[in-house]
Formats: C-alpha cells, sequence, structure tokens
C-alpha cells in the first residue's frame, strides 16, 4: 500500500498515472539505479530511459543493478544533468530528478534550474518533470526558494504545476514539484 504521506511515494505514484509503455524517460540523477530500472519495467521493450549521473561511481553501481536483472532498453551516462541536451536528442515523456538530503554537496540551484529549462524543452506535450528534492538545512531552504521562484514564473498556458510540501517537517522534508506540459491539440 502506498502511503501518500510520504513523498517519495507520491511522488512515484503520479508518475505511474502518467507514464506508459513505449514512453521515452530520464532519470537525471541515477545514483544506485533503482529509478532507472524503475522506469525500464513501465516503459517496457518499447520505451527507452536515459539514466545521468556525474558520480563514476553511481553509474557503475546503476549498470551493475540493470544488467543483472537484463536490462536492454535503457542507457547509463555518466555525466551531470546540466548537460542533458548534449546526450538526448528526442522528445521525452518524463524526467525524473530525485535529489538526497546532501544534494547540497551535489550541485546548486543555478545548475538545477538551468538542467530543468533544458529539460523542459526536451518535453513532449503531456510530458512531465518531478522533482523531489529532501531538504534538510538553511542552503537547502533558500535553493528551494530560488527553484520555487523559477517554477512560479513558468507560464500557466504552457505548464501546470503541483507542489507538495510537508510544511510540519521542520528539519528533513521532501519537497516534490510536480510538471507537466499541457496538451497541445492541433
Amino acid at each position: 500500500m502506498v502511503n501518500v504521506f510520504n513523498a517519495a511515494d507520491l511522488s512515484r505514484c503520479l508518475v505511474d498515472l502518467h507514464i506508459e509503455k513505449g514512453a521515452v524517460c530520464v532519470d537525471a540523477t541515477c545514483a544506485n539505479g533503482d529509478n532507472t530500472l524503475y522506469l525500464s519495467k513501465k516503459v517496457g521493450q518499447s520505451g527507452f530511459v536515459y539514466s545521468l549521473d556525474k558520480s563514476q561511481e553511481a553509474c557503475r553501481t546503476a549498470s551493475s543493478l540493470l544488467r543483472r536483472n537484463s536490462v536492454t532498453n535503457a542507457k547509463v551516462i555518466c555525466d551531470d544533468y546540466e548537460n542533458i541536451d548534449a546526450h538526448i536528442f528526442k522528445k521525452i515523456d518524463c524526467a525524473i530528478f530525485d535529489l538526497p538530503s546532501d544534494y547540497k554537496n551535489i550541485t546548486t540551484s543555478e545548475k538545477l534550474i538551468s538542467a530543468i529549462i533544458k529539460t523542459l524543452e526536451l518535453l513532449n506535450s503531456g510530458g512531465i518533470i518531478n522533482l523531489c528534492i529532501c531538504v534538510s538545512n538553511d542552503k537547502g531552504r533558500k535553493d528551494e526558494k530560488k527553484i520555487e521562484k523559477f517554477y512560479s514564473k513558468l507560464n500557466k498556458d504552457e505548464y501546470q504545476i503541483l507542489y507538495i510540501n510537508q510544511p510540519n517537517k521542520k528539519n528533513l522534508t521532501n519537497k516534490v514539484y510536480f510538471v507537466r506540459k499541457m496538451l497541445i491539440f492541433n
């Protein structure tokens, strides 16, 4: 059973509702490869998953997990998500940015926003970006405010945004931004 009061669980449920067989997805922060494996199963053999991480160790771990599970519809790319546009040249249906509590040592809000802008350009109509940030300190809270400001300025006619916060968890809280590019009918 899914705990809807757990931001990570709720985040996964929202992705489940939007991703179908044949989708093209990005795990922008592959870490140990769990989200990549999940997405590869979700999209099936007719879909594909690009998995990025700048850590060599994370890429080795994720690649090993995918080999052990006989995954053939995913590619691990050892590079920073800020360079997503150097590796993915087709439209995508979903991107997951799952940043851990120590993300402050991994990135800056400016780099993350740059990556999100590039990812928004790659999104198909109806495509989604799921950003989950675990905020645990003052720097994280400042970065999260910059990200919130960025999202608040996106054109409401082009993007729908869902923001999930747990305000009574003061010291360590997951913030989830779920962005959907509006469906465009010709």
